[in-house]
């Protein structure tokens, strides 16, 4: 049995068996050619929805002109001036809104058109949960993955505790080894990843790009939120600097006059508000 287990995965879910990925220069698509988004590339790359996932949909809804972001001087008397972080309502959800997008857009605009980033670390981890459910909910619908991870992990390692206590240990060792690995991925889940492998290399090697990149500045862009939710967000930014210096984009107005560091300062500031567990405790 465990051999069996072992064989199977290498044939059927370890992605070894594509090759080497090869460089995509695009924003992935699904099977349909439909624009998946970047918070789907990420949960998809590592099998859970981080921070970085929502993040990317929060820029990924601003350059798409649903938001706009804001970072404002608040000037203080006895304390050092102090930046100020909000999200601007531009438009109401006008139906292409995915329902995870939907569940984050109504939250962050639940008391009006202007949201604190500040304002939402007491309780984001509800819109958090919230959206972890829509996006593998949606994920399964696409059949790129069986069950939230957690729940096939869970499952795995129930079973390699039954077998330990049968004192089937190899067997055990085994199920633990691919609670470990497995990840409720479908083979089509596989073979979408594997394309988002090949985004993951081109962001990886954008310093050697930049003609490609000027060309192409509409894609460039709409691949923010991407390498946001891949990864590569710092990189990615150090190569658009050197295309782009003077890039001051529609969907960013921040008062230093400089995106780049406009840019950093309110990623810094909406992540350390995103909180993901009821005990305001960061999952990294």
């Amino acid at each position: 049995m465990p051999l069996v287990l072992i064989y199977w995965y290498q044939t059927h879910k370890n992605k070894k068996r594509f090759g080497a990925p090869v460089v995509n220069f695009d924003i992935p698509k699904d099977e349909k050619g439909k624009r998946l988004p970047p918070s789907l590339a990420g949960t998809i790359d590592t099998a859970r929805l981080e921070r970085d996932d929502v993040m990317a949909t929060i820029f990924d809804l601003a350059i798409r002109k649903y938001i706009r972001l804001e970072e404002t001087k608040i000037t203080r008397t006895l304390l050092p001036d102090k930046s100020e972080q909000k999200i601007i309502k531009l438009k109401e959800d006008d139906g292409k809104l995915s329902n995870f997008e939907k569940t984050l857009f109504n939250r962050l605009f639940e008391d009006g058109d202007t949201v604190k980033v500040s304002d939402l670390k007491l309780d984001f981890y509800k819109t958090f949960s919230e959206m972890e459910k829509d996006v593998f909910k949606e994920l399964v619908d696409k059949k790129y993955y069986i069950k939230n991870p957690k729940n096939q992990k869970a499952f795995l390692i129930v079973f390699g505790m039954w077998a330990l206590f049968t004192l089937n240990i190899i067997l055990a060792i085994t199920l633990f080894l691919l609670a470990k690995k497995l990840n409720g991925r479908t083979a089509k889940g596989d073979e979408i990843d594997y394309k988002i492998d090949g985004l993951k290399l081109f962001l990886k090697s954008m310093d050697r790009n930049y003609k490609w990149q000027a060309e192409k500045f509409y894609t460039v862009e709409q691949m923010i939120p991407y390498a946001m939710a891949l990864g590569y967000i710092d990189k990615f930014m150090e190569a658009l600097k050197i295309i782009k210096p003077d890039y001051n984009p529609s969907w960013y107005r921040g008062y230093s006059g400089n995106f780049y560091a406009g840019y950093a300062a309110f990623y810094l500031a909406s992540t350390s508000s995103m909180t993901t567990s009821d005990k305001l405790v960061f999952v990294n």
